[in-house]
């Protein structure tokens, strides 16, 4: 098992101290490895070539306007599809376009449209009831008294000594 020198730091107070002058060598520059930048992103060079890559992978907001956009396209366009889902890459252009000049995501125009689809179908999410409040209240107490009788049942069965 080969092993690996540690540098900087934290190495060195993990480093034995001896006499014989071994670790008095500076240690070799950090540049040839990673090395975090003040916004949080890790440059990597290697040989000679430089790439920063973000940890965070989190989009913007969307802005009113996009959401506006958005709204208008799936107004225009969300019948003629062939589902309800937001369609692939290269299906619909005018999507394709939209997305390209500002700048979203297929994840963010996915939530749009899920947003859009609840405001404009209010049947698919509202709660229809078809009786009135003398036939209703009856089966609500039957089926909550039935929670006590079934309890009090299973109380009343136990001998008295177990509690």
């Amino acid at each position: 098992m080969a092993r690996t020198r540690r540098t900087g730091p934290v190495a060195d107070a993990r480093r034995p101290a001896t006499n014989d002058g071994a670790n008095d060598a500076p240690d070799p520059p950090a540049a040839a490895g990673p090395r975090a930048a003040s916004d949080g992103a890790v440059s990597v060079e290697n040989g000679g070539e430089t790439a920063a890559s973000s940890r965070s992978t989190r989009t913007k907001a969307i802005t009113g306007a996009q959401k506006e956009a958005l709204q208008k396209l799936f107004s225009a366009k969300f019948d003629g599809w062939r589902s309800t889902s937001l369609p692939r890459a290269r299906v619909d252009p005018e999507l394709d376009e939209l997305l390209a000049e500002h700048g979203l995501t297929r994840q963010q125009a996915s939530t749009q449209l899920r947003n859009f689809k609840k405001v404009s179908r209010p049947g698919l999410v509202a709660v229809r009831v078809d009786a009135d409040a003398d036939e209703i209240a009856p089966k609500l107490e039957n089926r909550l008294g039935g929670v006590d009788t079934v309890v009090d049942d299973v109380l009343e069965s136990f001998p008295g000594q177990a509690f």
